[in-house]
């Protein structure tokens, strides 16, 4: 008896996937996904305080790859469908039925990618607090390691760091009290501040320290606590010694007067480590250093401390050409946002509160004038995410 074969139903062109219908399906999961990689890159976008580009991009690049991979093989298994001829091995199974199980998955899968993308927004664009940095309760713990300069009359000068005066160890001391810590006071050169901070080995630096673009590009600063301008410092018994410009002028390294001194055709910058190296040449009269640059209030508070006969002009004349005004800030490490805002509003406290007080005894006593020095208040751009 001749064995029949089994028959063998062919794909025609009306069985064959429709476009619409497969693109339909894809849409189920794929406008889902679409929309929580979008909403969880923007949510990481706009995620202050240490979320680099690098972390940015992982997430689109990883959805993507995830769904390009799931539509790569739809679109696999329907070119097989499309080609094949076989069987039908479920030939009283309604079509529709077969393919149900793709829209719950792709029902449950949309569900869990919109879900997700809301659970990383709501996370990621609210201020988490440990990316914002310790706050000042927090940081500033115990005793607590100040830099200053120790080496500037009537700003922070003395023996040992128990018998430390001046104005900016006097704001250190009066946040010690209200944030109940005991600053240790440690010295530090205009070059070594940055430093410092980013290697953790002082935890805030007070220190006649201007804030400007180049330190905000590596640490964090509150203020400014104090307002002041850069001039020119002559020893008048060497006056002979100044000759045409460029005049040779005497300049701590590392400070804005550097800045300023490199970017003018008036003066040769002699640069020093520190402003104290300055100083020993300027009053040795056998040495050739006759005009020193620095911050108005600090050559003033110098001259009140010495004999010796000098004269300092205001940095903002024709004939000097060093103007700006210096923003004195106070320094810690970068990205410590809550802290920054603790500080400024205890700054603004001590402006309100302490600020003529400390002024008075610390460099109005030492022949700095009273103009122009006192801020109106901390500014709150300083405090960057």
């Amino acid at each position: 008896m001749e064995e029949k074969s089994p028959s063998i139903s062919r794909t025609t062109p009306s069985d064959r996937p429709n476009d619409g219908h497969f693109w339909r399906r894809q849409a189920l999961w794929l406008v889902p996904a679409l929309v929580a990689c979008i909403a969880g890159t923007v949510a990481l976008a706009a995620t202050k305080n240490g979320v680099n580009l690098a972390t940015i991009l992982a997430v689109p690049i990883g959805a993507s790859g995830v769904m390009v991979g799931i539509l790569a093989l739809n679109l696999s298994s329907r070119q097989r469908k499309a080609t094949a001829e076989t069987a039908d091995p479920y030939p009283d199974q309604p079509r529709q039925r077969r393919y149900a199980w793709e829209k719950w998955a792709s029902a449950a899968l949309s569900i869990v990618l919109i879900c997700s993308g809301a659970v990383m927004a709501i996370v990621f664009t609210d201020e988490d607090p440990d990316l914002a940095g310790p706050n000042a309760e927090e940081y500033l713990t115990g005793i607590v390691e100040v830099g200053i300069n120790g080496e500037y009359p009537g700003w922070s000068y003395g023996d040992d760091p128990s018998g430390y005066n001046g104005f900016d160890v006097a704001l250190a001391r009066w946040l010690g009290d209200k944030f109940d810590f005991e600053p240790k006071f440690r010295k530090v050169d205009p070059a070594s501040r940055l430093p410092m901070i980013e290697q953790g080995a002082v935890k805030l630096v007070v220190s006649n320290f201007s804030i400007n673009s180049n330190a905000l590009a590596k640490i964090d600063m509150a203020g400014p606590y104090y307002q002041d301008e850069s001039a020119i410092w002559m020893n008048f018994e060497k006056r002979y010694l100044i000759g045409n410009t460029p005049h040779r002028a005497c300049v701590a390294r590392n400070t804005t007067n550097a800045d300023k001194l490199a970017n003018s055709k008036f003066y040769d910058p002699d640069e020093r480590s520190s402003l104290a190296d300055c100083l020993s040449d300027f009053f040795n009269p056998s040495n050739d250093v006759a005009l020193m640059v620095s911050d108005k209030s600090i050559l003033e508070a110098y001259r009140g401390s010495t004999s010796v006969p000098v004269t300092v002009f205001d940095g903002t004349g024709a004939d000097v050409m060093l103007g700006g005004t210096e923003n004195y800030g106070i320094g810690f490490p970068n990205g410590y946002v809550e802290l920054c805002k603790d500080l400024s509003d205890a700054i603004d406290e001590f402006i309100e509160t302490q600020w003529s007080s400390v002024f008075d005894e610390n460099l109005r006593s030492r022949g700095v004038s009273t103009q122009g020095h006192r801020p109106s208040g901390t500014s709150s751009a300083n405090c960057k995410s």
